[in-house]
């Protein structure tokens, strides 16, 4: 193409679609400079320039976008407080034991009633998997509360021993709630 080919089309134009072809390169233009800087920045992130070929920079358009690990781990949801009752008799002849399956850091908090015999009374223990004992209450009357902190995972026993008593059978209603850490 001649220059004066080139002058007789520019001249055969009309000035508005003149307007939009200019225009049109133009923004063309525009997106070429705008995708060459992105490229820029990305290349200057990832540390890959064109002259670094390395295996792990040699894929697609060249370069990798760099995986960056978050520093803080996602939180874990912690389990609402879940609450037990549970209602039985305790015999003179053999303890009861209402064994909890905790995890370290759990608390478990709870309250219990007595009734039956002449003084409404038990004896209450709490028993760590390793057959601990990390609570004891002799003679426990009426209504009690308690509350302890698992030491270590594994099955807990809340214990209710009435073997003091000669005759009198005691009828007992336990509620605890475990508070998960």
């Amino acid at each position: 193409m001649t220059l004066n080919t080139t002058r007789d089309l520019v001249n055969g134009l009309s000035s508005s679609r003149l307007f939009l072809a200019t225009d049109r390169l133009l923004v063309l233009a525009g997106l070429l400079v705008v995708s060459a800087a992105l490229l820029g920045c990305v290349r200057q992130a990832s540390g890959s320039t064109p002259s670094n070929k390395s295996p792990q920079n040699s894929g697609g358009a060249g370069f990798q976008i760099p995986f960056v690990p978050t520093s803080t781990p996602l939180p874990t949801p912690t389990p609402a407080p879940q609450p037990f009752t549970n209602e039985f008799v305790v015999d003179t002849k053999e303890p009861v034991c209402n064994e909890v399956q905790l995890e370290q850091g759990n608390r478990v908090e709870g309250e219990f009633t007595v009734q039956g015999g002449s003084g409404a009374d038990v004896n209450f223990a709490v028993w760590d998997p390793n057959r601990i004992q990390i609570r004891r209450k002799d003679r426990a009357a009426f209504k009690q509360t308690f509350a302890f902190v698992a030491t270590g995972p594994g099955n807990y026993c809340i214990q209710f021993d009435n073997s003091f008593s000669v005759r009198s059978n005691k009828f007992v209603k336990l509620a605890y709630t475990i508070y998960w850490k």
